[in-house]
């Protein structure tokens, strides 16, 4: 550690007697005497002004050590190890750091002669290699004290340190040689209070930039790189999900800067690219996702050189509270096509906003004592941790545009997440909330009677286990368009924010199955209903269905009568399976003199059924016939059934199939 120290080799004549015989030998002691005189650093001549050592003061608390071997040189430059018993003797030092704090630590030392500080340069490797060869054995122990790890630097870098491994630098010709900070395991400040991991020590390095104090313009001050970036959740309280909603937050720490604190440096080979400021979103956070499945690498413009632009843990304080945040406020400035599902910024105004945070309140120890019969008070800060975990986020002015089939305009989707807490989501719709487009047009003639204030203020929001719903569901007024008649419509629109990995889902319906609205056409009755389900990974489900039908009746006295007929389609698209299905049923019925009777039912089906999670497609079909006829008391019915179903081809039949080789030959010889 280039502490000074004395050799001293103490001979002393014994006198021994044994079976009459005296002799007196001379026996030999060889100790080091420590100079307990503090060294400041930098040292004159030190490598890098001393960067690479953390501590501004240090001094040996070990006065003297146990007897050495007197023969051992088996160190370059004549050096040896300094043991007691067979193994390293630990010397007690005392450091202090960059803030004034004191630091202890023990740790095993080399002895060399100070005849040889001149020749240094030629022999470092050497001794260099012959330290770093011993391992843990040479490893300074803190047990977590606290201290600024890097000297000239913000308390971002105030750290929890549980070990220190050290080698040793030179300076300019003929100067002492140094020790030097080779590594450190340490606790990430911010890192366990935001995201809940466990406070595991993590092994740190300097960078080069920082000892050679190289910093290109205005590059940002990174000073240590974390060796095995940390995946990082947000937590404390607080898992990744509670941003579900607006984009996944997880990202990989990999670096600490000087004012910054940790920052997300997944590659670290991307390090230099960093300091200089030319990094882009990807080498950021790779693989953000926002609402599920955008990049927010290709929503966003560049990445500022400034360094408020770069999503960071920052330390403040506010009176005694501790504040670690992260924060991502950035404009969307580009729109984005995920395999047909577009999301676009409407204004300038569209942003993305996330805020994570976390407070430890700061409480103080008081000591009393009494020295010398005076008393005193003593007030030492504790940190306790016990974080209050919060995260806020928006998307704002977006519009969201499905398969060219309908587009969703948001102004603003949003959630506030505390520890302890349901999540609170919000969505905000638009006054125009929706716009049809391709086969669902003619819907745009009723989505002018959604209303205005959009389906974010409707009479429903549900807090869910895993997210928010908002739903909203209200009765139409009936409406005639020429010779079109609409009656007991209802609408129902439903949006669900999740806080999971599962993205946005929208679905609204024109009535429902078991509620359909009526339809006239003239002198043609019938009904129907519409629903549609979608998310940002596609349309997950369109249910329809149509009925329509008239009826006529007679009645001439001896004989009266009715018969009716009606029709109608079924549709159904979803992940699995898609249905095709239309019928039509004719009912008959005739009556004379009450005496005679005879009705007929005949109901006539065909479906196109396809399984995508079996690849496989059927065509089916079906008719009933039934005829019941009564005279008097006698009654009889017969009924007449009859259903087929093949498996459908994945494509239109080939020509091979459609063709026979007889046919094939003909049609060749007539060009022959």
């Amino acid at each position: 550690m280039g502490v000074r120290c004395t050799k001293v080799t103490l001979t002393e004549r014994l006198f021994r007697q044994s079976d009459g015989h005296r002799w007196a030998p001379l026996r030999q002691k060889v100790f080091l005497l420590i100079d307990d005189a503090p060294l400041i650093y930098p040292l004159d001549g030190q490598l890098n002004d001393g960067r690479a050592m953390p501590f501004r003061t240090l001094r040996c608390t070990t006065l003297k050590t146990p007897e050495l071997d007197p023969n051992a040189d088996d160190l370059p430059m004549n050096g040896q190890k300094v043991e007691a018993n067979g193994a390293a003797f630990l010397f007690e030092f005392a450091g202090a750091d960059d803030q004034g704090r004191e630091i202890g630590f023990k740790l095993p030392q080399y002895f060399l002669p100070a005849e040889y500080v001149t020749t240094w340069s030629a022999h470092r490797t050497a001794l260099r290699s012959q330290w770093q060869a011993e391992g843990a054995r040479y490893q300074a122990r803190l047990a977590g004290q606290k201290m600024r790890l890097v000297r000239g630097t913000s308390d971002n870098l105030d750290m929890a340190v549980e070990k220190m491994a050290f080698t040793a630098d030179h300076g300019a010709d003929g100067a002492l040689f140094s020790p030097a900070l080779r590594w450190a395991e340490a606790r990430v400040p911010g890192v366990a209070e935001i995201s809940g991991l466990a406070d595991a020590p993590r092994r740190i390095s300097l960078t080069p930039n920082f000892l050679n104090n190289s910093w290109p313009g205005d590059g940002r001050r990174i000073v240590v790189t974390i060796d095995k970036p940390i995946e990082l959740d947000f937590g404390g309280g607080l898992t990744s999900d509670a941003m579900g909603a607006i984009g996944q937050a997880n990202q990989i720490i990999g670096a600490i800067a000087d004012e910054l604190g940790p920052i997300p440096l997944p590659n670290p080979n991307q390090l230099d690219q960093m300091i200089r400021g030319d990094t882009d979103w990807k080498d950021v956070l790779p693989q953000f996702k926002v609402l599920g499945k955008f990049l927010l690498e290709e929503l966003l413009g560049a990445l500022s050189d400034h360094d408020v632009s770069l999503p960071t843990f920052r330390a403040r304080r506010e009176g005694e509270e501790l504040i670690r945040e992260w924060k991502l406020h950035e404009p969307i400035t580009r729109s984005i096509d995920a395999a047909g599902v577009v999301l676009a910024p409407r204004d300038s105004a569209a942003e993305i906003f996330l805020h994570a945070f976390a407070k430890v309140t700061l409480q103080k120890l008081v000591v009393d004592g009494e020295f010398e019969g005076e008393t005193s008070t003593l007030e030492i800060p504790d940190d306790l941790k016990d974080p209050a975990a919060e995260a806020h986020g928006h998307i704002t002015n977006i519009d969201l545009t499905l398969f060219d089939l309908l587009k969703v305009r948001f102004d603003e989707i949003g959630f506030d997440a505390v520890a302890g807490r349901k999540p609170d989501g919000r969505v905000v719709m638009n006054a125009d909330p929706m716009e049809f487009f391709g086969p669902l047009e003619f819907l745009n003639g009723l989505k002018d009677l959604i209303p205005s204030e959009g389906l974010g203020h409707g009479p429903m929001i549900n807090p869910l286990p895993l997210g928010v719903e908002a739903r909203f569901d209200m009765a139409l007024p009936n409406v005639e368009i020429g010779v079109f008649a609409l009656k007991n419509m209802t609408l129902g629109a439903k949006t669900l924010i999740p806080f999971t990995e599962r993205p946005i889902e929208l679905s609204f319906a024109f009535n429902e199955r078991h509620r359909p609205f009526e339809l006239a056409v003239g002198g043609f009755g019938g009904g129907g209903f519409f629903a549609l389900s979608v998310d940002a990974g596609g349309v997950r489900e369109i249910e329809a269905a149509l009925e329509f039908g008239a009826q006529a009746s007679m009645n001439i006295g001896v004989a009266s009568g009715s018969v009716s007929i009606k029709g109608g389609v079924y549709f159904r698209y979803s992940s699995q399976d898609i249905v095709l299905e239309g019928y039509v049923e004719l009912r008959g019925r005739l009556s004379v003199l009450e005496l005679i009777t005879a009705s007929l039912v005949f109901h006539m089906a065909l479906a196109y059924e396809k399984r995508r999670d079996i690849g496989r497609a059927y065509v089916r079909g079906e008719a009933t016939l039934r005829i019941e006829v009564e005279v008097l008391f006698f009654s009889t019915s017969v009924t007449l059934h009859v259903e087929r179903s093949f498996e459908a081809g994945e494509a239109d039949p080939k020509f091979a199939a459609m063709t026979g080789a007889r046919d094939w030959s003909t049609h060749c010889n007539a060009f022959a």
